[in-house]
């Protein structure tokens, strides 16, 4: 049986997005922290976590799972602050999902070079072939920002993204998260 979303959860005036970033690392780090935020389309912030991933490790997907673990039940999306964590720490989407059940979105301000960041891959990783193919998900655009999904269908996942957007093109959970990774 396929799993599907019940679109009235993100009409709900009390929907709820878990909102992921790193804070900021040095080459020299072995870890950095993956903060997560749980934010009320209303705005109210409910909820702060963090766990630790290694840098250029294979540890993202699981962290953010255990963040979703950690926050409980009710969250309708996972945002991430882009599909790559502590460098070239990749989160495999699709199995986010599968592990998870909640439908997951990326969000980037521009459109990611996939010819520089293969390059950068094959010169730093034996593995490089399989973190570009958790990359290599359909991108969409509203004109203004970059999305990949899973586990939601795209135009939904859009409209209900911008149900969090308060000022300028950039969903307020991951404005949030990004402040609050940059201090950590």
């Amino acid at each position: 049986m396929e799993w599907k979303i019940d679109q009235n959860y993100l009409l709900n005036k009390d929907a709820r997005v878990l909102a992921v970033d790193d804070a900021p690392f040095s080459r020299g780090n072995n870890f950095t922290w993956l903060l997560g935020l749980i934010m009320r389309v209303d705005g109210t912030i409910e909820n702060l976590a963090k766990v630790s991933i290694k840098v250029d490790g294979e540890d993202a997907t699981n962290a953010v799972g255990e963040l979703v673990s950690i926050m409980g039940d009710g969250i309708r999306m996972i945002m991430l602050q882009g599909i790559t964590f502590g460098g070239f720490n990749v989160v495999d989407i699709a199995a986010l999902f599968k592990n998870t059940r909640v439908p997951v979105a990326v969000v980037i301000d521009r459109m990611p070079d996939m010819k520089s960041i293969e390059e950068a891959l094959k010169k730093h990783f034996k593995d490089w072939q399989s973190r570009i193919e958790k990359m290599r998900n359909k991108i969409y655009s509203d004109g203004k920002v970059y999305y990949q999904f899973e586990g939601i269908d795209p135009n939904l996942g859009m409209k209900f993204i911008k149900r969090f957007i308060r000022n300028g093109n950039y969903p307020e959970p991951l404005r949030v998260a990004n402040l609050i990774a940059s201090i950590l």
